[in-house]
């Protein structure tokens, strides 16, 4: 009966340790927005192609650059690749691109999305991402935008993580922001297997401490 209890409890430690890493933090509008990742292979995989239905399941937050203009704003990370979907507040304020801002582990990159054809059009459109710094095209990123007549514009990008760092792996935070759709920021923390890896090995370190100490009382 004493080893059941001495097992339950491992059980549940190891329960709730491992839900409370798993959990979605949301702030209020004016403070920075944790988006805890450690579960991010649980989501739909995003596919930049215009058609948004990929972000369903992703959390998202108002941007606020008046109080008449909440435009929308995701962002998501996985092992690989920072995704980041903008939708406008309305049809009567057009998409803005300038001046996206990353925050990389406190490091900052400042990019434009532009239209890769001048201009955006009605329909799909291919938008060229450039970092601010040099006006230098970002080949490996990728981003489109959707306009429709009567609806609000709206945007996804891709940047690879490789892009920051070597070693993508050990990248830690991602803030966005951009002082042209308003005052918030988006931070996305973690990846999606080492947070929980972390934990649960930590977990069975203790674990094994305990049941050594135990079997040591015993003797």
């Amino acid at each position: 009966m004493k080893k059941l209890r001495q097992l339950s409890f491992l059980f549940v430690s190891l329960f709730v340790v491992l839900a409370f890493f798993n959990i979605a933090v949301y702030a209020a509008e004016d403070d920075i927005i944790m988006l805890d990742e450690a579960s991010g292979n649980a989501y739909t995989p995003i596919v930049i192609d215009g058609s948004f239905s990929d972000w369903s399941d992703k959390p998202s937050s108002p941007i606020y650059y008046s109080a008449s203009q909440p435009h929308t704003a995701s962002l998501y990370r996985d092992e690989d690749n920072v995704y980041l979907r903008i939708k406008m507040s309305d049809p009567g304020y057009a998409f803005v691109g300038n001046q996206y801002k990353f925050l990389i582990d406190g490091k900052d990159y400042t990019f434009d999305i532009v239209a890769s054809s001048g201009s955006i059009q009605n329909g799909l459109n291919n938008m060229d991402v450039i970092r601010s710094n040099g006006y230098q095209l970002v080949a490996v990123a990728s981003a489109r935008l959707y306009r429709q007549s009567g609806q609000p514009d709206e945007m996804e990008m891709m940047i690879p993580l490789d892009y920051f760092y070597r070693q993508p792996n050990m990248l830690k935070t991602i803030t966005f922001s951009s002082s042209n759709l308003g005052t918030q920021s988006i931070t996305a923390t973690g990846v999606s297997t080492m947070p929980i890896f972390f934990v649960a090995s930590g977990l069975v370190a203790i674990a094994a401490g305990y049941i050594i100490k135990m079997r040591k009382q015993k003797a």
